[in-house]
């Protein structure tokens, strides 16, 4: 699979756009843009080469864009407080797309993100070697099947997952305790969830039993990055974060998770309740991965 730079736009020396090129169809030689942003940390000082988190945003693999004004505060928020360059990641959506469109999009920009970095151009001050994935919902769902996918085609060697109430597994039955408890919301209900999953899907059952949509149903972990899983306890995904780092441990794969006792799907980067937290957590496990541990944390930029 090919991809190119189509095109780069600088924006106050802090964000620039760039598009990596994904096959569009069955016809290998048919391409499309893969939009990217990337966003690059404002702390003075940073040393270069610095290292990278590929972003895919939420949204049921339906909706939302890393053009919305939240992801675009995430993003920056994680560059300046993790001290790494962010790129957010314009996988297509569904219906129009079905599965697995969001995630072969997904990999083509981590690979093009991957090849381009540490060249000239958006990615020239970018290390190779230190490449983390992360995203919310289903941004953090892609983010584990990156990790799937890196392993089995033989990918880049991931420093860290970061995963923000993931969805791991079908959501639309009752064999998970925080299914039943929280099937009728707030926020993320059943019936919102079928919505999302009957327009990503064909065949919900059968393309649910693959290890791309469902990376809880993988036998083995071993040689997965380190992992920040974040839940939300309202939320009838909380208990995927709890059983993907239990399979994670179980491999011997360090993990850090929380889950967020008074927080509800969706609260990352709302700047509302336990937001700034979980943010903050979020932060540190990267810069952990990233071998920032031993420098003196300073989020005052990141905050802004």
């Amino acid at each position: 699979m090919t991809m190119s730079m189509e095109r780069m736009e600088v924006h106050a020396g802090q964000a620039a756009t760039a598009t990596a090129a994904a096959a569009a169809g069955e016809d290998e030689g048919e391409t499309i843009d893969v939009p990217l942003i990337v966003y690059e940390p404002e702390v003075e000082g940073s040393a270069r080469p610095l290292p990278v988190l590929v972003w895919y945003h939420g949204g049921g693999f339906c909706i939302g864009s890393i053009e919305d004004q939240m992801y675009r505060n995430i993003c920056r928020r994680l560059a300046n407080m993790a001290a790494c360059i962010v790129v957010a990641v314009e996988y297509r959506l569904a219906p129009e797309w079905k599965f697995p469109t969001q995630i072969e999009d997904a990999y083509t920009a981590l690979l093009w993100i991957h090849e381009h970095s540490g060249k000239e151009g958006p990615l020239e001050n970018a290390d190779p070697t230190r490449i983390a994935v992360g995203g919310d919902s289903a941004g953090g769902s892609l983010t584990a099947a990156m990790c799937v996918l890196c392993l089995d085609r033989g990918g880049p060697k991931l420093k860290h997952q970061l995963l923000i109430y993931p969805c791991l597994t079908n959501p639309l039955n009752d064999d998970i305790p925080s299914h039943r408890t929280y099937r009728n919301g707030p926020v993320l209900r059943r019936e919102v969830m079928w919505w999302f999953m009957t327009q990503l899907f064909v065949d919900l059952e059968l393309d649910m039993q693959h290890e791309f949509a469902s990376p809880l149903l993988r036998e083995s972990y071993e040689g997965f990055p380190p992992a920040t899983i974040i839940n939300a306890q309202h939320d009838p995904l909380c208990d995927h974060g709890t059983l993907y780092a239990a399979k994670l441990r179980s491999h011997g794969i360090p993990v850090m998770h929380s889950i967020y006792g008074k927080a509800l799907h969706g609260f990352f980067g709302s700047q509302l309740g336990e937001s700034d937290e979980a943010m903050m957590e979020a932060a540190i496990g990267l810069r952990f991965a990233f071998g920032h541990e031993e420098e003196v944390l300073d989020f005052s930029v990141g905050d802004q």
